[in-house]
């Protein structure tokens, strides 16, 4: 059970559309852009204040105070330090401790064997983040009341062995008190929530991540709890620069977005809000307890997301999984358009050319030359009548076509008497839209019947029934246009005259008159139906363009529009926009 099941209109959910990717997929897609892409050194130091408080000093201002000594490249022993020049010049600018660091991926033999940096858990409250760096070097001088007992410790972290910095990011978006983010001043608030294309790029993940206001405190791992550097790291890295990124809203050591280029979407992205999905059980379809390993690799991350304007609904765990075991090595994750969002764009497509065969029936029933013994029939159809639109509910009933998800209808009526005899026109129009795995079924029947009377004679006939179905086959772009195909097309005309009496068109004329009477019905160029044009259906875009490659569009088993997605290049592209 995977993105068959998406059924986004279902009430409980509502959302315009949903991204949903794999803890796996994120944690490989982080690894490739942190290999590829550098992000900023940052050099940290501090020094004792009057007080002999430590302070926050930019690395430039220590080096005027210690002439230009740089405590982490300086040439200073590290046994007979006391006695070294560049030490003393330390002391004299009164250092106390610095780091320098980069975010990034060690240089591990193997990468693939770090821990997740980012695990997916019970809620989008508590999504556990793994910061690692390519490099992160400590400098410190531990004072001592015997000034021949102070220490100097300078060390890297070791490649094989690196340091990692675990934490508990809230990633709720959502503005209520009890979230990280609704804690915030609304100035902030925008800030922090990307409703720009890049919203769902990788680096705009990473950012969110390291954004020390979203974060609870910093948890070291790889260090001994008992060693001078994870408790220099613990006072001074966790305590005083975390604690003080998290007050002016930082990224954590400086992390940096660089979007790529992608066709604007159809939906604008107006609102959106985190929620994580652990594995399904496609058995119970609830949470799988205990799930395997594997299993949890395909906890999803899931961005539900509102657009143009609406309004959007409660964060809620979604009820399937967007990739299933089978699937995980060809796609990261899903975008999943809701059918009524897909509906409302295939209105706009639509309607003109339903309502052009809407046609309201005008009959007139005269005697002919005076003679009351003799109808004459004239037949006017007015197009362009408004009909009735019904989006039909997901899951549709036993009497309508599998997938109906729109459909337009319209009933005419005249009749008209006169001594000579009288006259019946109704006019019937449907068209059905039906949205199914890898097509989209346009069919449209016209329906038009009459009575005539003259006289001891009658006829009534079905003169048109015409069905045009189409069937437009659907696919996708790497960048997110929808592709829609060629149509295969039949026309059923299937009107069948009744037969007439001769004897009695003797005496009446009825066959003349209901000649004339088919004669103007098929007169009428909306009487004819039509193809719906392919351009009109070839502007549609996915969001996500800007962080996805996409593949495998069909409609769900519920009529969601649904698209494959793999994360793209993380490298340097340039935003045009």
């Amino acid at each position: 059970m995977s993105s068959e099941r998406s059924f986004l209109s279902k009430p409980e959910f509502g959302y315009d559309f949903v991204v949903g990717v794999t803890q796996a997929s994120i944690n490989a897609t982080l690894l490739t852009y942190l290999s590829n892409v550098s992000q900023p050194l940052i050099e940290m130091c501090y020094v004792a204040d009057e007080d002999g408080n430590a302070k926050e000093i930019e690395l430039s201002k220590l080096l005027e105070r210690t002439g230009g000594v740089n405590p982490f490249t300086a040439p200073i022993p590290d046994t007979g330090f006391l006695d070294d020049p560049n030490f003393q010049k330390l002391l004299e600018g009164e250092f106390l401790m610095g780091f320098r660091a980069r975010m990034g991926v060690p240089a591990v033999p193997d990468p693939s064997k770090l821990p997740d940096m980012v695990v997916l858990q019970g809620d989008a409250a508590s999504v556990k983040f793994r910061l690692m760096c390519s490099e992160f070097t400590v400098a410190t001088v531990i004072p001592a009341l015997n000034p021949k007992k102070t220490k100097w410790v300078r060390t890297s972290q070791d490649p094989t062995s690196p340091w990692l910095f675990g934490t508990s990011v809230d990633l709720r978006m959502s503005d209520v008190p009890d979230t990280a983010y609704g804690k915030l001043p609304k100035d902030v608030q925008k800030v922090i929530k990307n409703m720009s294309g890049t919203a769902f790029t990788i680096q705009q993940l990473l950012l969110d991540l390291t954004n020390a206001r979203l974060a609870s405190t910093l948890d070291i791992e790889g260090i001994p709890p008992e060693s001078e550097i994870y408790a220099k790291l613990s006072g001074y890295f966790v305590k005083k620069y975390f604690e003080n990124a998290q007050k002016k809203g930082d990224p954590i050591l400086g992390c940096t977005v660089v979007p790529r280029t992608a066709p604007k979407s159809t939906l604008t992205l107006t609102d959106f809000d985190f929620a994580v999905t652990p594995f399904i059980d496609p058995a119970t379809q609830a949470p799988k307890n205990p799930a395997t390993d594997e299993e949890k690799q395909l906890n999803t991350l899931n961005y539900l997301c509102a657009a143009d304007g609406h309004k959007l609904p409660r964060a809620g765990r979604l009820a399937w999984n967007w990739v299933s075991p089978a699937q995980a090595s060809s796609h990261h994750g899903c975008v999943s358009i809701n059918r009524d969002r897909i509906v409302d764009w295939l209105d706009k497509l639509l309607a003109d050319t339903a309502q052009r065969h809407c046609m309201r029936p005008k009959v007139y029933a005269r005697h002919f030359d005076g003679n009351i013994t003799r109808l004459h029939v004239d037949v006017e159809l007015h197009d362009n009548q408004p009909p009735q639109v019904i989006n039909r509910p997901a899951g549709g009933t036993k009497t309508d076509p599998e997938g109906l998800a729109l459909e337009y209808s319209y009933r005419g009526w005249s009749d008209d008497d006169d001594q000579a005899g009288k006259a019946e026109l109704e006019t019937r129009y449907r068209m059905t839209v039906c949205l199914k795995g890898t097509s989209i079924v346009v069919q449209q029947n016209i329906w038009v019947w009459y009575y005539a009377k003259a006289g001891a004679g009658d006829n009534h006939d079905v003169v048109v029934d015409d069905l045009l179905t189409c069937k437009y086959p659907i696919g996708i772009a790497n960048d997110g246009k929808l592709v829609v195909g060629n149509a295969e097309t039949t026309l059923d005309k299937r009107a069948r005259p009744n037969s007439r009496s001769g004897i009695v068109n003797a005496f009446t004329n009825i066959n003349k008159i209901t000649d004339e009477i088919i004669r103007q019905v098929h007169a009428l160029d909306s009487i004819e139906l039509k193809q719906i044009p392919l351009s009109s259906m070839q502007n549609y875009v996915f969001p996500g363009g800007k962080a996805f490659v996409f593949k495998n569009a069909k409609f769900s088993d519920f009529g969601d529009l649904v698209s494959d997605i793999t994360y793209a290049d993380p490298g340097v592209i340039v935003d045009e926009d």
